[in-house]
């Protein structure tokens, strides 16, 4: 019965059936290139603070996180962290904001108590480091 509820939603347009929130025909939206962050740390984490965005923009939503999403999320977080001690005072609090929740995102993870409103907290600290890196 459950079958055909959903080929009937969608057959009639209905994205009630998907397992995430964004369409499977929409795309992320568009990221700055690394080139425009200011040298320095915020070029150095660029890559980094690039990818968690849209790591985060595709699990939004979801109830899990996938096993190669949680080591993206470990070898982010290890990068963010080395070029911790190089950060200057506009881009110190952010970053370590975003290092904060990408561990609260992965200790939730590990004990089974995730939630995706951690992963929209580390994507607003992602915004957030984003907008200071690139002014």
């Amino acid at each position: 019965m459950r079958r055909l509820l959903c080929a009937l939603l969608v057959a009639s347009g209905c994205a009630a059936c998907t397992s995430h929130s964004a369409p499977p025909s929409a795309s992320a939206p568009p990221a700055p290139q690394v080139a425009q962050f200011t040298a320095g740390t915020c070029r150095l984490v660029a890559p980094d603070v690039l990818a968690l965005g849209n790591l985060a923009w595709r699990l939004k939503g979801q109830a899990n996180v996938p096993v190669a999403d949680q080591t993206a999320l470990r070898t982010h977080q290890r990068s963010l962290i080395q070029a911790l001690p190089k950060a200057n005072s506009v881009t110190r609090k952010p970053l370590q904001d975003l290092i904060t929740t990408i561990g609260f995102v992965r200790i939730r993870v590990d004990g089974r108590s995730y939630q995706p409103v951690l992963l929209d907290d580390m994507a607003r600290a992602q915004a957030t480091l984003q907008s200071a890196c690139l002014r």
